[in-house]
């Protein structure tokens, strides 16, 4: 009887030693990992440039938004997220971004009671990495874009909002962002055409993913509204043409290719903008990937495509479009937006 005794003490015993390296690995990998991501990804030399923080202040004002090339995140708000080994998509927070030199952003937003908050998929965004933060809402990032525009009012920025979680409708997600904007409707760029930047310039221009089922009309914003680009089998023409009520969109965002693939596709674009001298055409291409499997790890993927970007040589000649990014840094956003 003793025997049995001492082997179930010793069972137990390994079962919770294999029980606490499995939580040691989830809490490295939630807590430690984003950490070192963060400062493995940022720029050696210099963090931000003299010029990243008003560098539309040197651009032409009677351009249109869609023939200037602009920076851009992915998953803005995804710098601290659940399961941040798949979620995290940034180490840089928004106002950083913006700091940076990046102009457009990714908004990821649902409806919590009457409140909006960030989300990556099914997962919150937080305050910080603490595993005490707090839910990263709408409001907590508002502030820092508008003191960023009242201290650079040469500037704007692209804010595309995507309806990314929860049951609610459509229209009730639009009726409670439109009760944020209208907080503060001075720093707002409320229309559904491409502006010229003299127009948008210190505003937020509102741009939407989803259609205008509330009714708001021009108040709803510039429609951006495309079909998400899933599989991991390359296509013959990566980027795909979406016609969005009155605007032409060319696409790519392949966001589950391989490394290889995903070069591919994007590089085709970044040198020739096949929409340039359009109109009312706008060119969104996304470096950004997650990969073939389900759930895959972001950094992974931005860590070497970034690198490559940043390896081309700068062709002043290119019209780049808006040029989407995981992790970015002030050095990718640098070559994007000297390009005009």
């Amino acid at each position: 009887m003793k025997e049995i005794i001492l082997d179930f003490l010793n069972f137990l015993k390994n079962v919770l030693v294999i029980i606490l390296v499995i939580c040691v690995l989830l809490i490295t990998v939630e807590y430690c990992l984003p950490i070192f991501e963060a400062g493995f990804n940022n720029d050696s030399s210099a963090r931000y440039y003299t010029d990243s923080g008003n560098w539309m202040g040197n651009v032409d004002g009677s351009l249109k938004l869609n023939q200037i090339s602009i920076p851009g995140s992915h998953d803005s708000a995804a710098r601290h997220a659940w399961l941040g080994f798949f979620s995290d998509c940034q180490s840089l927070s928004i106002s950083q971004q913006l700091d940076a030199g990046y102009r457009y952003l990714d908004i990821r937003l649902a409806v919590s009671k009457d409140r909006l908050k960030f989300m990556h998929g099914f997962t919150n965004c937080r305050t910080s990495f603490a595993p005490w933060s707090k839910t990263l809402y709408l409001e907590d990032e508002l502030e820092g874009i508008y003191s960023f525009l009242k201290k650079n009012p040469t500037e704007t920025i692209i804010f595309n909002v995507k309806q990314e979680h929860g049951k609610e409708s459509v229209s009730e997600f639009e009726n409670i962002l439109n009760s944020y904007v209208q907080k503060n409707p001075q720093y707002w760029y409320l229309s559904s055409s491409i502006p010229t930047l003299d127009e948008a310039r210190g505003k937020i221009v509102l741009a939407r993913r989803y259609e205008d089922e509330a009714g708001l009309k021009e108040a709803s914003g510039l429609p951006l509204i495309w079909i998400d680009q899933r599989g991991s089998q390359p296509s013959e023409e990566a980027a795909e043409l979406f016609e969005s009520e009155s605007l032409l969109l060319v696409i790519q965002d392949r966001f589950e290719y391989t490394l290889q693939d995903k070069w591919k596709a994007f590089f085709g674009l970044y040198t020739s903008n096949p929409v340039k001298g359009v109109d009312d055409a706008i060119l969104i291409n996304f470096l950004s990937t997650k990969g073939s499997l389900t759930y895959g790890h972001p950094f992974y993927y931005a860590s070497t495509l970034n690198k490559k970007f940043a390896k081309l040589s700068k062709d002043a000649d290119t019209n780049a479009g808006w040029v989407i990014l995981d992790y970015c840094t002030a050095k990718i956003a640098r070559m994007i937006y000297t390009n005009n």
